[in-house]
C-alpha cells in the first residue's frame, strides 16, 4: 500500500489540529477579553473574566502541543532550534518565524498573570493589550505556513474569528462617547468679599447657552490649575454663585489669582442636600461659618416664593469681621413675614454689633429658641457641630427623615475633600479624570461627584444598585450588606484597596 506511514501522518494531524485548537483558543480569548473591555459584555463579568483566563491558558497548552507534535512529522523533521527559535526552519521561514514569536509572545503574557501584583495593575494591562498581536501573528501563521491554507473550512473558520475580533476592536479603539461631560467653561462676572476670609464668585456660562438647573442646596466641582474642589452655590435661582472661604489650595487659587472676566471650569450641580419641598412644613436652617454656603440658597429659595412658611435662621460665626452675607440675610429674612433670625458670635470683638448672642451654637441653644413644632431642620457646618446638633434634636424626638445635614470640613468644603491620611489613585477611565483617594474622601461615589464625573446613582434616594460600575482594574471593599455584581463596584459604598480604574 503507498502513501505516508500512518505514524507519520498521524504526528502531522496532531500537530494541525494543536494548531487549529491553539488559534481558536487565542480568538475566543481576545475576543472576550475585548468585550468586556468595551463594555459589551454580559453582567457576569467575573464569569467572563475566568473563561478569558481559562482560554489563553488553553491556547498556551495547544501551542505547546502543536510544537512538539511538529518536531514528530517526517515530512519537516524539524530540530528542537527550529522549533523554539523564530526564523530557523526552512519550511515558509518568515510565517513559521512569525508563528514561534508568536508563541512565545502568548507564553510571556500569560506568565505575566502571576506577576501582575508586582508590575502594578496598570502596567500589566497595557502589556495584555499585546494579546492582539498574538492572533494577527497566528492567523498570519496559518495562512502562509499551513498545508491546507486554502481549505474552504479554514478560511470559514478565520472569517468567523476574524470579524467579531476586528469589530470588537474598532470598538475598542475608536472614540467612545463620554458620559455627560463633566466641566463646562464659566465666566466670572463678579468678585464680592463677604467678609474678612470668604469671597464670592459669580458665575454664568462662557458659551451663553443656559445654565444646567439645580436645586437650593447643591454644590458644584471647580477645576482649577490647582486641583478640584466642591463648593456649595450660595445663591439662587438665575446664576450660579459660590462663596470661597480662603484655606487649602484650590480656594487659595480662587482668592489670589480669579478675576472678574476670568473663566473657570465647572461641573453641573450635584447633590442631595436640598430643601424640604413641603410647603406647610416650618423650616429650620442651621448652620456654622462659611456652612451658611448651601443653606443661604435655600433662604433664597424660600424669599424669592415669598414662602409663608414659618422659617428659623441660626447662624454661629466667630465675630464680625468673619461673619459673611449678614446684610444679605438681613434683607431676605424681611421678605419673609414667619421668618425669623438668632446669630451667635462666639468670640466677639468690642466693635461688634447685630448679633444676638456670645458663645457657639450648641445642643442647649435648640432650648432656649422658640423652635416651630414638626419642622424640617437643615444642618451645615463643622463635624462637631453636626454630631452634637443631629443628637440633640433625635433626642428631642425630630424623626431622621426631618434632619438634613451635610458636613464641611476646616477648608469650609464638603467633607469629600478633606485630605489626611493615605493616598490612592483612581482613574474615571471613559471621563478621562485621574483622581486621589483618602480616608476622608468616603466612597468612590462621594470622589467621582467631588471631581465633576457624573455617573448614574439614585443611591441616596433608595434607587440601590444604580451606581454599579464595572470595575477595570484592583479591588475595592463594600459595606458587608452590600451584594455588588460580580467585576463591578457600588460606588456609594466602595472604597478602594489599592489603585483602581473604573469604567465611569
Amino acid at each position: 500500500m503507498s502513501g505516508p506511514d500512518p505514524m507519520e501522518y498521524g504526528w502531522w494531524l496532531a500537530s494541525r489540529a494543536a494548531g487549529v485548537v491553539a488559534l481558536l483558543c487565542i480568538a475566543l480569548s481576545v475576543g472576550i477579553g475585548l468585550a468586556m473591555a468595551s463594555r459589551i459584555a454580559p453582567a457576569r463579568a467575573r464569569a467572563l473574566l475566568d473563561l478569558h483566563q481559562h482560554t489563553a491558558l488553553a491556547g498556551l497548552v495547544a501551542i505547546a502541543v502543536h510544537g512538539i507534535t511538529l518536531m514528530g512529522d517526517q515530512f519537516l523533521h524539524p530540530s528542537p532550534a527550529q522549533i523554539a527559535v523564530p526564523f530557523l526552519i526552512e519550511h515558509a521561514r518568515m510565517w513559521t518565524g512569525l508563528g514561534v514569536t508568536a508563541g512565545w509572545l502568548a507564553a510571556i503574557l500569560g506568565l505575566s498573570y502571576w506577576l501582575r501584583h508586582r508590575i502594578g495593575p496598570r502596567r500589566w494591562r497595557s502589556l495584555h493589550r499585546a494579546t492582539l498581536l498574538v492572533y494577527v501573528l497566528a492567523v498570519a501563521h496559518t495562512l502562509g505556513s499551513g498545508s491546507d491554507a486554502s481549505s474552504l473550512w479554514l478560511q470559514g473558520l478565520l472569517l468567523a474569528t476574524g470579524a467579531p475580533i476586528l469589530f470588537l476592536f474598532l470598538l475598542r479603539v475608536l472614540p467612545a462617547p463620554r458620559p455627560r461631560t463633566a466641566f463646562r467653561r464659566m465666566r466670572v462676572t463678579a468678585v464680592v468679599p463677604e467678609s474678612a476670609d470668604v469671597t464670592s464668585f459669580v458665575l454664568e456660562p462662557a458659551d451663553r447657552k443656559p445654565l444646567a438647573p439645580y436645586a437650593p442646596g447643591q454644590f458644584v466641582s471647580v477645576r482649577t490649575p490647582a486641583g478640584v474642589r466642591s463648593y456649595s452655590l450660595s445663591a439662587w435661582p438665575g446664576h450660579y454663585r459660590i462663596s470661597v472661604r480662603r484655606q487649602g489650595a484650590v480656594s487659595g487659587h480662587l482668592h489670589a489669582a480669579v478675576r472678574e472676566g476670568d473663566v473657570l471650569e465647572v461641573a453641573e450641580p450635584r447633590g442631595t442636600f436640598v430643601l424640604d419641598p413641603d410647603p406647610a412644613c416650618p423650616v429650620v436652617l442651621l448652620s456654622a461659618g462659611v456652612g451658611a454656603t448651601p443653606v443661604l440658597a435655600m433662604l433664597h429659595a424660600l424669599a424669592a416664593a415669598r414662602s409663608p412658611r414659618e422659617i428659623r435662621w441660626i447662624h454661629g460665626a466667630r465675630c464680625g469681621s468673619e461673619h459673611a452675607f449678614r446684610e444679605e440675610v438681613r434683607g431676605l429674612i424681611a421678605q419673609l413675614p414667619g421668618a425669623r433670625s438668632h446669630v451667635r458670635y462666639s468670640r466677639p470683638e468690642p466693635r461688634d454689633a447685630g448679633f444676638d448672642a456670645a458663645g457657639r451654637i450648641e445642643p442647649e441653644t435648640l432650648d432656649e429658641l422658640d423652635l416651630p413644632p414638626g419642622a424640617a431642620y437643615h444642618l451645615c457646618g463643622p463635624a462637631a457641630f453636626l454630631d452634637g446638633l443631629t443628637a440633640a434634636l433625635r433626642a428631642r424626638g425630630v424623626p431622621a427623615d426631618r434632619i438634613r445635614a451635610e458636613r464641611f470640613g476646616p477648608a469650609g468644603v464638603p467633607a469629600q475633600e478633606r485630605r489626611p491620611g493615605a493616598s490612592l489613585q483612581v482613574a474615571f477611565r471613559r471621563s478621562g479624570i485621574d483622581a486621589t483617594w483618602e480616608p476622608a474622601r468616603g466612597s468612590l461615589l462621594d470622589l467621582a461627584e467631588a471631581h465633576g464625573v457624573q455617573p448614574e446613582s439614585g443611591c441616596r434616594m433608595g434607587a440601590c444598585h444604580a451606581c454599579a460600575t464595572p470595575l477595570l482594574d484592583g479591588e475595592v471593599d463594600h459595606d458587608p450588606a452590600a451584594e455588588p455584581p460580580d467585576g463591578s463596584a457600588l460606588l456609594c459604598c466602595a472604597r478602594p484597596r489599592g489603585d483602581v480604574v473604573l469604567d465611569a
